[in-house]
Order: structure tokens, then C-alpha cells, then sequence
């Protein structure tokens, strides 16, 4: 699961329908900022209370948040939210895995974090903004948001050996219209850099004999990272629905589907070229 601040809700309404409409039950979850506090709640619930902890988050996301947004800074309520909800005791008891992670300023490496290490100040750092907030110190390193190195933790979640792998995020491979020349430069030396690199390099290893790869995103532009007011949330999350009800993100085996062409490296379009296991 990816970044996105506000967006990730977008990928909250996703798996409202992947796992109350089409029963998915995930037991591994991996995240990289607003997506590793996601990952790491839905990694504490039982195993078979993953409907009532996306019903719970739902309940924040469209009900609590907005109002507790009006009342303070956006940084110090997410912190807060933070801290009240994770239960790193329900984590390492729930039969779950989590994988997530952060950059260290000192190394600039990124680092990884498992359920077995994880506590509220790692996840803080995971969730620390540079220049926004101050890196959090966790030993003798100092961790800032992972975004600045991954867009989703794809070694991480694939360091599990998994035999499915869906990646979720809340950008669009398709940068929308109508932007300032040089917003839309920034849109996309990012996005060609970051977000299309490393899903480009997810579907290789589905190509290549891997697991098998599904990447869900975005199909239109969602408000922005910082609308975190009921309308903007309420409508990413009914995105998310209406995205993962489609089937254009769905793979089951062959050539990817249509909608993963900008992440399709080049490959030999022939009878010889290697397809994702059909699992």
C-alpha cells in the first residue's frame, strides 16, 4: 500500500469491496507512510475480524477525521490517531505479517520494519514528513517517511516469497490534465521516477516466472493529499470502490491487461514470451 496522505482512503474503499464482496482475507500486509499505518492496523485484526477492522477504519476515515481535522493541525491529529488506535500486543497475536518501513537520514537507506519490531515510534517514523515534521530518532538512526525511496515496499512484500501480490496505491498512473507547466514537470519527473519505476519492475518479476502480480490504482484524479474535509474523503473512498469492482486491474495469467500498459517494461510479443503463473 502506498502513500498519498488523504488518498489513502482511496485504497481503504478498494478493500471494502475486495474483502466484504469478493472475500479476499490477506494474512501479509506492507505499507509505505499514509499505507504503513493502514497495513499496520488492518495486520492487528484476527483472522477472521478483517471485516469489522475495515468497518472500524471506515468509521474514522469518513466520520471521525473530518471533524477532528476542523479542530487542529492536520500532522498532530494524525499522530494522535495514531497512537490511540495501534496495539502492537493485538499485532504480534493476530497471525498477521506486516512489512513496512522508512529512510534514515544518516545513510539515506531505506530501512525495513517487521510486526515483531514494530511499536508506535516506528510507525511515527514512518509517517514523519521531512521538513514538516522532525525525524524520529530510533537508535542511532533517524527515520523520515519511506516515500522518499519507495512508492509501495515491493522487496519487502516480495522477501515473503508470496504467491499472490496485489499493489495498491493512491496515484494514478495517468497524470491529469490542466496543470501549471511547472507543477506538471514535477508530476511527471515523479511519476516516471518513482510510481511507474517500481511497478514496472513488479510486473517484470510476475513475467519473469514470479508470483503473480495485480496492481490496482486510480482511474481518475482523486483530491488532494492535504483534503482530509468529508466530501474529498467520501469521494476517494467511493472511487476506490467503484475501481476495485472493475475488472481492468485483473490478471489472472497471459499478457497484462490493458490497463497495466505504463507499467509493461518491453518484452517479445510472441509465443515464447513468459506469462504470470496462473494461480
Amino acid at each position: 500500500m502506498s502513500g498519498g496522505a488523504a488518498r489513502g482512503v482511496f485504497m481503504l474503499g478498494a478493500l471494502d469491496v475486495l474483502v466484504n464482496e469478493r472475500g479476499m482475507r490477506p494474512r501479509h500486509f506492507a505499507g509505505i507512510s499514509i499505507g504503513a499505518l493502514l497495513a499496520a492496523e488492518l495486520a492487528q485484526a484476527p483472522l477472521d475480524g478483517l471485516p469489522e477492522a475495515l468497518a472500524s477504519l471506515k468509521e474514522l476515515w469518513l466520520r471521525e477525521l473530518p471533524t477532528r481535522m476542523r479542530r487542529g493541525r492536520r500532522r498532530a491529529v494524525l499522530r494522535a490517531v495514531l497512537e490511540e488506535r495501534f496495539d502492537s500486543d493485538a499485532l504480534r497475536r493476530s497471525g498477521r505479517c506486516f512489512r513496512g518501513g522508512a529512510v534514515d537520514l544518516r545513510s539515506g537507506r531505506f530501512v525495513s520494519c517487521t510486526e515483531a519490531e514494530l511499536d508506535v515510534k516506528r510507525l511515527r517514523g514512518m509517517t514523519a514528513v521531512p521538513l514538516l515534521d522532525r525525524p524520529v530518532h530510533i537508535g542511532d538512526q533517524r527515520w523520515v517517511d519511506g516515500v522518499l525511496r519507495h512508492v509501495v515496499p515491493l522487496h519487502e512484500a516480495l522477501a515473503e516469497a508470496p504467491e499472490h501480490l496485489l499493489i495498491m496505491t493512491a496515484g494514478a498512473a495517468t497524470l491529469a490534465k490542466g496543470r501549471g507547466r511547472i507543477r506538471r514537470m514535477v508530476q511527471i519527473i515523479g511519476n516516471e521516477l518513482a510510481f511507474v519505476k517500481e511497478l514496472r519492475t513488479a510486473v517484470a518479476v510476475c513475467l519473469a516466472g514470479g508470483p503473480r502480480v495485480e496492481i490496482l490504482t486510480p482511474t481518475a484524479d482523486l483530491p488532494g493529499p492535504l483534503r482530509f474535509d468529508a466530501d474529498s474523503l467520501s469521494r476517494s473512498f467511493e472511487h476506490g470502490r467503484v475501481t476495485a469492482r472493475g475488472d481492468g486491474w485483473r490478471w489472472s495469467g497471459g499478457a497484462p491487461p490493458p490497463s497495466y500498459a505504463p507499467f509493461c517494461p518491453p518484452w517479445p510479443r510472441s509465443d515464447s514470451s513468459p506469462s504470470a503463473p496462473d494461480t
